[in-house]
């Protein structure tokens, strides 16, 4: 009985069927289809599949997912693995403290410490460090220079400044005396005649605030000195420091030149200033 209904059943689904469609005016036949119930079933059970597969697909691969109840977005995932990496580090940090308390229970009670080792981080690949300056680092440090380059207390300002009697003067090159110091004559320090291309040497320790060529004076170099102390050099070929480098005592900054028609003479005129008066420099400096 029940293999009857379900070859009677079977032979239902094969039977063939004819969809038509008539013009209504003349009843003449336009389309037709044959078909049975079998395909109708295996026609829709297909567009179901697709349809469920499609979506599957849409949802799986595009943000329409975060729109799902519960589905958490990308944001939630990384507030997730954020906070996993934070516990744990919690947790290595609490069990260091509390193997630290133990330590220090142990040295007042007179027992023998236990020996901590720091073991690195797992979350972190060191291999993968650089140690090199960061971009960041570069531009501090490049900062931090040049501001100290043109920082004129370079010196230990716990130091008491010397009068200008008990200060050392590097003589800035050796050579004859061609005009002495006249103030009333507007000759602010002393001319000297010296041999070619011969070196002029700092007087002092200091920081060079100006350098540079005018038509009067040739290259000129000036330096600031501790002690409200500047000293100036004048007549110069060229110059070999700039504006913001700190000099030390008797260091070469520059080499001697000629003034005007002087062809054949070496000259350079040193000057003295202090506390922003020129004075004598023959009455400190031995030349």
């Amino acid at each position: 009985m029940a293999e009857s209904k379900k070859k009677k059943l079977i032979t239902k689904l094969h039977h063939k069927y004819r969809l038509s469609i008539y013009n209504d005016s003349n009843l003449e036949e336009v389309w037709f289809l044959r078909l049975s119930r079998m395909n109708v079933l295996l026609v829709f059970g297909s567009l179901l599949i697709l349809i469920i597969f499609g979506v599957t697909i849409l949802i799986s691969f595009t943000p329409l997912r975060e729109f799902i109840p519960g589905y958490p977005d990308k944001n939630t995932r990384k507030n997730i693995v954020a906070n996993a990496l934070k516990v744990d580090s919690l947790e290595r940090e609490l069990v260091m403290w509390q193997r630290h308390l133990d330590n220090v229970n142990r040295v007042l009670s007179g027992r023998p410490t236990e020996v901590i080792e720091s073991k690195p981080d797992t979350t972190k690949k060191y291999k993968n460090l650089k140690l090199g300056r960061s971009k960041e680092d570069s531009l501090l440090r490049a900062k931090v220079e040049a501001e100290e380059k043109y920082k004129l207390s370079v010196f230990n300002d716990n130091k008491k400044p010397q009068g200008i009697a008990g200060v050392r003067f590097f003589t800035p090159a050796k050579g004859k005396i061609l005009k002495p110091y006249n103030a009333q004559a507007g000759q602010l320090g002393v001319t000297l005649s010296v041999a070619p291309n011969e070196l002029v040497l700092a007087s002092l320790e200091g920081t060079v605030v100006d350098a540079g060529w005018s038509m009067e004076n040739g290259y000129s170099i000036i330096i600031q000195h501790s002690g409200n102390v500047v000293t100036v050099y004048k007549y110069n070929s060229r110059v070999l420091k700039k504006i913001g480098e700190k000099v030390r005592a008797g260091e070469a900054i520059a080499v001697v030149g000629t003034k005007g028609e002087q062809k054949n003479t070496a000259l350079l005129l040193f000057e003295l200033w202090y506390n922003g008066v020129p004075i004598n420099p023959q009455q400190y400096v031995i030349f």
